[in-house]
């Protein structure tokens, strides 16, 4: 009996551990379908894919690139400008450029990062779905760029379109009954502080001040000459012969050029000045050279005043543009100075190369010729200019022009006028500093034509006999006698 009970107490035994095995055995089946469940259901729940746009602290997430770079324009709102004299000049955005950039760049990174997880496959994204990806933010600052440089140049364009320049003396014209130049009054200028102006820019947009009006400061300029500047710049003079005729024509010339005002890079022509020398201008024919050959023409003996002014030009500085010496030597200047001239050619002709205007006069006390030139002296002080001639060599005359003349025995010469020599000059420019040459500048060199002999020879009449001969004297020149310079 008690055999049977412990049976059946064993088999009750066997029985629980057999319903706890099944019991456990349930549960985990079911824990592990629970598990199955919850990963199935992570697999098909989609991942925040949201690609998040910071831009200087602020979301731009929901915005399309054009809403965002509008939004930043409002953020920073530029009006930028500068204030002179009623005057208002808008400052051209510079920090614009910089929010285009970064929102660019900004969606630029959104469209990548888009079009890349487009083209992943299935496994890509199933195991970016498993690895919970975090969301994507993308942030960025606005970096104000250096705008120093633009600012000065805008300052300095500034000064310049704003500034008025100072206006100084300049000759306007000549008072023919004082004889003397008549002067503009000068006035002062106004200039921009340019270096002020780009300080409060630059101020202005360091502090981020971006709609500040800015007011310009100027300062008053001083001109720099005035009529107490204006000097003798240069002078000379020579003195004329005693024809009549021909010291007519040298005052004509002269009274023609005196008072000439000459702006700065206006030139001057003797042959555009004088025009053509005629008898309605007064003019008296007189001896000049025409192709090397002396004749009588209106207006002869006028290269003397082109020959002074020339000196003159030199002294003052300047230079010539246009010079031809003479066919033969002159008297009235040393060879080499010269400067001749004939209506149309050849001229006379020089620039004022200076800075300010030049008056010139050039006037004639028979017999003195005299040349002046005023203007801002262009040589330092105690310096003076002159030109240097000295003769290199000579030239053989032409061939003897033999004269027929029955007059003298037959088969004899007699000489009316001995050849001369031709010469060739060199000049140059001397610039002399309290009495000592400093320098010595090449200018140019100078050929002159010989004359002929003239014999008078009888080839003709053999009647004529030889009769003891009286010597003949030599015949003047042909062309008129000069008195030499001072």
């Amino acid at each position: 009996m008690e055999q049977r009970r412990k049976k059946k107490r064993r088999k009750r035994r066997r029985n629980q551990i057999r319903k706890l095995i099944l019991l456990l055995s349930a549960v985990v089946i079911l824990t592990a379908v629970a598990a199955l469940i919850v990963g199935g259901l992570r697999l098909l729940r989609k991942p925040d894919e949201t690609i998040y746009i910071t831009i200087a602290d602020e979301d731009f997430t929901r915005m399309s690139e054009e809403e965002a770079l509008s939004r930043l324009m409002d953020k920073y709102p530029w009006n930028l400008s500068v204030r002179y004299n009623g005057e208002v000049y808008s400052v051209d955005n510079l920090i614009e450029e910089e929010l285009q950039r970064v929102v660019e760049q900004a969606y630029r990174e959104k469209d990548r990062i888009t079009s890349e997880r487009e083209g992943r496959g299935f496994w890509e994204k199933l195991g970016a779905r498993t690895s919970k990806e975090p969301p994507v933010s993308l942030q960025y600052e606005i970096n104000i760029p250096e705008v120093e440089d633009e600012l000065k140049e805008l300052a300095s364009a500034l000064s310049e379109q704003w500034g008025v320049e100072a206006k100084d003396a300049e000759i306007t014209g000549f008072d023919t009954a004082t004889g003397k130049f008549v002067y503009s009054q000068p006035e002062n200028g106004y200039e921009i502080d340019a270096d002020a102006l780009s300080a409060a820019l630059c101020q202005a947009v360091e502090n981020g001040d971006y709609e500040a009006e800015i007011t310009a400061v100027a300062n008053s300029v001083a001109p720099s000459v005035t009529s107490s500047d204006y000097k003798l710049m240069g002078t000379y003079k020579t003195t004329a012969t005693n024809n009549a005729s021909r010291n007519t024509n040298i005052r004509i010339a002269s009274q023609t050029i005196d008072g000439m005002v000459l702006a700065p890079g206006e030139q001057f022509s003797f042959n555009g000045v004088l025009g053509r020398r005629t008898e309605e201008k007064g003019y008296k024919e007189a001896g000049a050279y025409a192709n090397g050959e002396s004749v009588q023409e209106y207006g002869g003996g006028v290269c003397q005043v082109s020959s002074t002014i020339y000196n003159a030009v030199i002294a003052a500085g300047l230079q010539a543009d246009v010079r031809t010496g003479h066919t033969f030597e002159p008297s009235y200047v040393t060879p080499g100075q010269d400067a001749t001239v004939s209506y149309d050619q050849p001229d006379f002709a020089f620039t004022n190369t200076t800075d300010y205007s030049i008056g010139l006069r050039t006037i004639f006390e028979n017999p003195v010729v005299r040349v002046e030139i005023y203007g801002v002296p262009v040589l330092e002080e105690g310096a003076k200019r002159y030109m240097q001639s000295e003769k290199t060599g000579e030239v053989d005359p032409p061939a003897p022009e033999y004269i027929e003349d029955p007059t003298v025995p037959f088969g004899q010469e007699v000489i009316s006028r001995n050849a001369v020599n031709g010469s060739v000059w060199k000049t140059n420019i001397i610039t002399e500093k309290n009495g000592e040459i400093v320098d010595t500048t090449y200018l140019h060199s100078t050929q002159y034509k010989g004359k002929n002999a003239v014999i008078r020879r009888n080839t003709t009449n053999p009647a004529v006999i030889a009769v003891p001969q009286v010597p003949v004297p030599e015949a003047p020149a042909a062309a008129p006698v000069e008195v030499p310079a001072e």
